[in-house]
């Protein structure tokens, strides 16, 4: 029974405008009969057969004669059985025209909440009288009562649209009828269905790369469009990977679209003439099924050349999004926080999102984790010694996470073990370092090198190397240099990988870094001969003559006790700089240049000279006795190449009774004690740095 309440009146009895606009034309809906029905608002109500209805529904008596163009008006007069079951619905359902228990089961769908249902035909039924309104009616309303049942309709169709988001069916004709909305009605808020995922042929786009073409042609195709563009209108795959990703791929297309098009496509014109049409997925509408459109507008959707050029741009970035893809089919966290695109929001993945804020807990109460433990937390399970694919995937999960992990393998390759500590702090990852960053990031590293020589690292050289970072002008690189200090006075580091950066600086950056090191020596008032024998190491590292520390350090020590307070240190006044200088003696004599050079210096000492005369000179061996014949053999063979596969030093070591991995560490390590160097840079293939032999 009808609520007295609602009024029942024809739907076309005094129509209040029949004229809709679409860009600057303007068109008219055709008339038709007169019927008994309207279109009830979301605040309305109605009881039928017992059942309290809703609105966002039309209501009243239809004809036989026009039962097609009617098909979601309920007509309260027509009988309802309240069984349980109900026959399946036709492929087109007309509430006047299905039987009196499915009229039934409909009934109680509309009371109950619109849910979900294995019966979609129920759920089509309802969706016709939204594509009846939109087409045919809203004309009709004042401007504020259309848009708000427009708003309301919109409302219910992306509520739908979740319910049923597996049919594909429905998603069309709803992203159809999403897209008739905004063009006809809200122009000035279609970009709000930019970053829907597209349908075939979609209207909304079809629209608005026209509106581009005839109104503003010296304008940019925003990206979303672009990308509405290829997938509705070109010939690439819809594919499961597309849909499910699209977020993703929207923030992939974009940085390659804009790079590749140098910030967006010119949409050109052409003679084809714009058309707009809908397929409903009711029938009766045919009539109001074109839109009109301005006279002169071309539909430039099928040139060929701007459709290459977005392929191209596509074919680009479906390798990325595939890699994503496969990680989240594998449900592998790690490798889908790696491949996960910055910028591009989380919460639509609710355990990937849960991941992260499990990692955020724990990272503000433990910024300097061991690397097994932070590997544990985001899925990445890590051997004894950590590879670099695996460092790079962990900073890059890092990093769509919030955090940046220090040493990043992007910018600073260090050697790292399970049990090695890392910090984190919360910020934007660099992409690399500048080539002053570049400077001061070699700085600290030998700088480390350095102050550890003696055992131990003072605080006068930890405060020495801090004003190195904090001469560094740009801050984002700046945070990164102080994290990476702070985690580098705690890691002993090698000179292992220094060559190719040493090779990178020129000659005035290679004589600062030079300068830098002598100020770090002498930074804590102490200068021991295990200091000064890495100096001179590390000054043969460089490609600078090691003479040229006993030249700077008597240069910059005036005498045994006079006090000197460098530029580039934070030592105290009147603080003693104290020269070993038995022990400079001792580690300056390696060539006969060095010794004329000493010999000049103290000419006037006969001390000297004596301690020169009874010098020992260095064993042949450059290891000095610290490899066994097994190993000094392999050491041998690896110095006769530049590069060498795992695959070649397994069988070599395979003859001598070695294990591989093991061997090289010991040649390493003996380089190091040996040459202040290491000989070998490990991986696949292995480097071999001949030039620190020596001569």
């Amino acid at each position: 029974m009808i609520s007295t309440t609602i009024e029942v009146r024809s739907s076309f009895e005094k129509p209040r405008s029949r004229t809709v606009n679409v860009g600057s034309a303007s068109y008219s809906i055709p008339k038709q009969t007169k019927q008994k029905f309207r279109f009830l608002g979301k605040g309305e109500s109605v009881s039928v057969h017992g059942y309290e209805l809703g609105g966002l529904i039309y209501l009243g008596n239809t004809s036989d004669q026009t039962f097609d163009e009617e098909p979601a008006v309920i007509n309260p007069k027509l009988p309802v059985k309240k069984v349980n079951l109900a026959d399946p619905l036709d492929y087109w359902p007309n509430y006047s025209r299905i039987n009196a228990a499915q009229r039934n089961r409909y009934l109680t769908w509309l009371s109950e909440g619109r849910g979900d249902t294995d019966e979609l035909g129920y759920v089509f039924l309802y969706f016709y009288g939204f594509e009846r309104y939109v087409l045919r009616d809203a004309c009709q309303d004042s401007d504020e009562q259309r848009d708000q049942n427009l708003s309301d309709i919109v409302g219910e169709l992306l509520r739908l649209r979740k319910l049923f988001a597996h049919n594909r069916s429905f998603e069309s004709y709803t992203t159809q009828l999403l897209d008739v909305i905004y063009v006809v009605y809200w122009p000035n808020r279609l970009g709000e269905r930019k970053s829907s995922f597209p349908s075939n042929k979609s209207i909304a786009a079809q629209y608005a790369i026209a509106q581009v073409a005839n109104t503003t042609p010296d304008t940019p195709l925003d990206f979303d469009w672009a990308l509405h563009w290829i997938l509705g209108f070109g010939p690439v795959s819809r594919t499961k990977t597309i849909r499910e990703q699209y977020p993703v791929l929207r923030s992939l297309f974009k940085a390659v679209y804009e790079t590749a098009t140098k910030g967006g496509l010119k949409v050109p014109s052409c003679k084809t003439k714009l058309q707009l049409w809908v397929n409903t997925a009711s029938r009766g509408l045919g009539d109001v099924s074109q839109l009109q459109v301005p006279d002169n507008w071309c539909d430039p959707t099928g040139l060929k050349r701007p459709i290459s050029q977005l392929i191209a741009v596509h074919e680009e970035v479906m390798p990325a999004l595939r890699t994503l893809a496969k990680s989240v089919a594998k449900k592998d966290i790690a490798g889908i926080l790696a491949a996960w695109p910055s910028g591009v929001p989380t919460d639509s993945v609710p355990k990937l999102h849960q991941v992260i804020q499990r990692v955020k807990v724990f990272i503000e109460k433990h910024r300097s984790p061991d690397v097994a433990t932070l590997g544990k937390l985001i899925g990445i399970p890590v051997a004894e010694k950590v590879s670099a694919a695996q460092m790079k995937q962990m900073a890059t999960a890092l990093e769509t996470c919030g955090y940046v992990l220090v040493p990043d393998p992007q910018i600073t390759s260090s050697a790292i073990k399970a049990e090695d500590t890392v910090l984190v702090y919360r910020g934007s990852r660099l992409d690399e370092l500048s080539p002053e960053a570049q400077w001061v990031a070699l700085s600290v590293h030998m700088g480390c090198i350095l102050a550890m020589a003696d055992g131990n690292i003072h605080r006068n050289e930890k405060t020495a190397l801090q004003r190195i970072v904090n001469a560094h002008p740009n801050s984002s690189e700046r945070e990164y240099l102080e994290a990476y200090l702070d985690w580098r006075l705690g890691h002993p580091p090698s000179t292992a990988g220094l060559k190719k950066q040493i090779d990178a600086l020129t000659d005035s950056q290679r004589n600062e870094i030079g300068k830098t090191l002598i100020s770090v020596a002498i930074a804590d008032g102490e200068l021991p001969s295990s200091e000064i024998k890495q100096l001179e190491k590390l000054y043969g590292r460089l490609g600078l003559d090691p003479v040229l520390v006993t030249q700077y350090l008597h240069t910059s020590v005036v005498s045994p006790t006079q006090t000197l307070t460098p530029d580039t240190t934070d030592q105290d006044q009147g603080s003693e700089i104290r020269l070993d200088e038995s022990a400079l003696i001792a580690h300056a004599e390696s060539t006969k240049e060095v010794q004329d050079v000493l010999h000049r210096i103290f000419q006037d000492e006969p001390e000297v000279e004596e301690a020169l005369a009874n010098v020992n000179s260095a064993s042949d061996v450059w290891h000095e006795g610290r490899l066994d014949p097994a190993h000094e053999e392999l050491a041998s063979w690896l110095l006769t190449g530049e590069e060498w596969s795992m695959d070649q030093i397994t069988l070599k070591c395979r003859e001598l009774d070695l294990l591989a991995q093991g061997a090289l560490e010991a040649i390493n390590d003996a380089a190091f004690e040996a040459l202040g160097d290491s000989l070998l840079e490990l991986g696949d293939p292995v480097e071999v740095y001949r030039d620190v032999m020596p001569a």
